[in-house]
């Protein structure tokens, strides 16, 4: 990360050093107290239940030397130990610092938007970018107001691109993001239910990600899902020119990236890609059909940054899967497939065709849990995927929650056997289940909501033994 002193912090941060040395340097930002470590910065941060600033002193014990600090908590607490920047607003402050810091970067800016997959999709573009230049990426989930700006102030001037996933809950949040770092290339994944409750309609969803687009750079080129109605239906809205992305060909969008000749072998994708006139074959070591569409997207970005096809091509190949979306894990003979990070309907259905198509299992076993957010669609998209699982005649399915339990009815509906159903209420519980039931061979998907954790079950099944084989993953 960057070094700062207290003094460009201030003066980026529109706030005043009451206490300490401008000259003093801190190598790190914080917002969580626990996580501090001597020499680095706080930011306490007010949330609607808890006040960040009464964790300044904890974060003080464990080595920060400053801390920011609002005005109205300044005004009724005596001074903190360590040094002290006073700012109107902690958040607000990041925000600005983060705005400010990017006027003086020469870095592009691509910003990925969209329902599932825009993690991944990242993670795919920065690695076909790294092929050719250096690149900074948000780590995790620093997606949000608070996550993007704390990736923008680790950038160094050496950066020449920031690729920043762009999350939102709600209207407004991509526009907030995109005024802190306005993209030059903007990516919009796909529009499905993911925050539905929050939205009302798909419509509604559409154009809140579509805000990626009012507010990225007039030059800037979009990359735009090509075969997804709603994603083409705020096309209108990009100010410059486009690159479409997708599967099979689409003559009339002139400009698109097409993936042809595709072949899932359930581990492994192959398939053709053409771009005006030139045809490339790629092979993709990570099972999940879904992802010809993220690897074409992030093809499309490299292009769109300058890179010749086969260099994008050569990046790609580099690209390994972030912690919990889709890991294969190997270990004592069965196969776990980690899909724990989140879920809504979209993502399902794209982890129960993994599990189908995965090759060589003697068992298929679905652990699925909530589906979080989705509002009065709720009880009828939990057993509609419950129905899909019967149709797919999986050997077994477990479901973990009280929203889950829609998915075992929709299940034993569509005609899975009863017996074959299985419903907990915590990874506790289903976690002692699996391990008291594997079988050589057997192939586990696990997935569910991020409130659900699901993680948890992953990790008993792995740690059990204190050791995995983790080569199911991919070669490195």
């Amino acid at each position: 990360m960057k070094k700062w002193t207290l003094g460009e912090v201030a003066h980026l941060a529109d706030g005043v050093l009451v206490k300490g040395n401008k000259e003093t340097v801190i190598d790190r930002v914080v917002i969580d107290s626990r996580v501090a470590t001597p020499g680095c910065l706080f930011i306490p941060l007010r949330g609607e239940r808890v006040d960040g600033h009464r964790f300044i002193a904890d974060a003080a014990g464990r080595g920060a030397v400053a801390t920011l600090a609002g005005c109205a908590w300044l005004e009724s607490n005596p001074l903190p130990q360590i040094e002290v920047i006073r700012v109107g607003d902690t958040g607000i402050a990041l925000q600005q610092w983060a705005r400010r810091y990017l006027t003086h970067l020469p870095a592009r800016i691509v910003g990925v938007t969209g329902s599932t997959g825009k993690t991944t999709t990242k993670e795919m573009i920065a690695a076909v970018l790294q092929a050719s230049f250096c690149v900074l990426k948000n780590e995790g989930n620093l997606n949000t107001e608070i996550g993007l700006p704390l990736t923008v102030i680790q950038a160094e001037p050496q950066h020449e691109l920031l690729v920043l996933e762009m999350a939102m809950r709600g209207k407004g949040e991509i526009k907030q993001l995109t005024e802190i770092a306005v993209p030059d290339i903007a990516v919009i994944t796909n529009v499905g239910e993911a925050h539905i409750e929050l939205l009302g309609s798909l419509e509604q969803i559409a154009e809140t990600k579509g805000e990626i687009l009012e507010g990225m750079a007039d030059d800037g080129i979009a990359v735009l899902n090509g075969d997804d109605e709603q994603v083409l239906a705020q096309a209108p809205k990009a100010p410059g020119d486009i690159i479409y992305f997708g599967v099979g060909r689409k003559p009339e969008q002139t400009r698109r990236l097409s993936a042809v000749e595709f072949t899932n072998k359930g581990d492994c994708l192959e398939f053709v890609i053409e771009w005006q006139g030139e045809r490339r074959e790629v092979f993709f070591p990570w099972p999940g059909q879904h992802n010809v569409y993220n690897a074409t997207a992030a093809l499309a970005v490299g292009l769109a940054c300058g890179m010749t096809l086969n260099q994008a091509i050569e990046g790609l190949a580099s690209y390994r899967p972030a912690q919990n979306r889709l890991n294969i894990h190997t270990v004592r003979g069965f196969t776990v497939i980690d899909d724990t990070y989140n879920a809504n309907p979209t993502s399902m259905r794209v982890g129960l065709r993994v599990l189908q198509e995965y090759p060589q299992a003697s068992r298929r076993v679905a652990v699925l849990g909530d589906m979080l957010e989705l509002g009065d669609l709720a009880e009828e998209a939990h057993f509609q995927l419950g129905e899909l699982v019967a149709e797919q005649g999986l050997d077994e399915l477990l479901t973990v929650g009280e929203l889950a339990r829609s998915i075992a009815r929709g299940a034993i509906a569509g005609g899975l056997a009863p017996h074959k159903v299985r419903s907990f209420a915590t990874n506790q519980e289903a976690a002692a289940y699996l391990l008291a039931t594997q079988v050589p061979g057997q192939l586990l998907l696990i997935k569910g909501s991020r409130g659900m954790q699901m993680e948890e079950i992953v990790e008993v099944l792995l740690g059990e033994e204190g050791e995995a084989d983790d080569s199911g993953n991919a070669p490195a």
